[in-house]
């Protein structure tokens, strides 16, 4: 299975695309640079670390064929990436939603599906994915899966990867890596046959919009899926 990208939030691309649709090619870079540096980012003095909250996935259309609105078993997969933590990636447990009709919101309890990342000292940026996956199956071995990806010679190669990036990287460096663990893990799952409903990823900056701490961010594709998540700040 190969992943596609559905919808991307990059806040650099997003302010590079706009530069370069006004300016010509060779004063992009200097006007990227006079933007951010004027930029000033909210108060992240004394962030230790962050919770990545999914408060809602809303099915548009679940992928099932036929009348009367047919239903399906759909699960998500969520991972995080940032520098200045001990784990460069970290994955939430999915969880199989059975019996999921076209606009359908999932049966996520409060507070969500979250996952927490420390750190030592406030990174460059922080990257977040969330697959949303049609299964073939009732059942799949969630656990069993993920401590095979991780323990794998091929999961280890790419989580090593990162982590010799992530320490300097600004946002969207690690996303096609940490895609590739993604890809990795279906495997292990047994899922390569199950359908991509929807794949979401998001970028932020320390420097350019505060990790995304404080919003609630919306990702969709108009067609399979809308996820909303949220960036909490810890401190101690």
């Amino acid at each position: 299975m190969i992943l596609r990208f559905d919808s991307v939030v990059n806040s650099r691309e997003t302010l590079e695309s706009a530069i370069s649709a006004v300016l010509p090619s060779d004063l992009v870079h200097q006007a990227f640079s006079a933007v951010t540096a004027i930029n000033t980012p909210d108060n992240l003095e004394g962030i230790t670390g962050v919770v990545v909250r999914i408060k809602e996935i809303f099915i548009i259309e679940n992928g099932r064929k036929g009348p009367f609105g047919q239903r399906a078993d759909i699960y998500p997969i969520v991972l995080v990436a940032n520098g200045q933590s001990q784990n460069p990636i970290e994955f939430s447990l999915p969880h199989m939603f059975q019996g999921i009709k076209d606009r359908e919101k999932l049966p996520i309890l409060d507070p969500g599906i979250a996952i927490t990342r420390t750190f030592n000292s406030v990174p460059n940026f922080l990257d977040f994915h969330v697959l949303v996956m049609r299964s073939k199956e009732r059942r799949r071995e969630f656990a069993k899966a993920l401590n095979e990806t991780l323990n794998s010679d091929e999961g280890k190669s790419i989580i090593n990867s990162v982590g010799t990036l992530v320490t300097g990287a600004t946002a969207g460096v690690v996303l096609n890596i940490s895609s590739a663990l993604l890809q990795v893990y279906l495997k292990f799952l047994g899922a390569e046959d199950d359908e991509q409903l929807f794949y979401g990823v998001g970028s932020f900056e320390k420097e350019l919009d505060s990790l995304g701490i404080g919003k609630e961010h919306v990702f969709t594709d108009k067609k399979h899926a809308r996820v909303t998540i949220e960036i909490l700040g810890l401190r101690e």
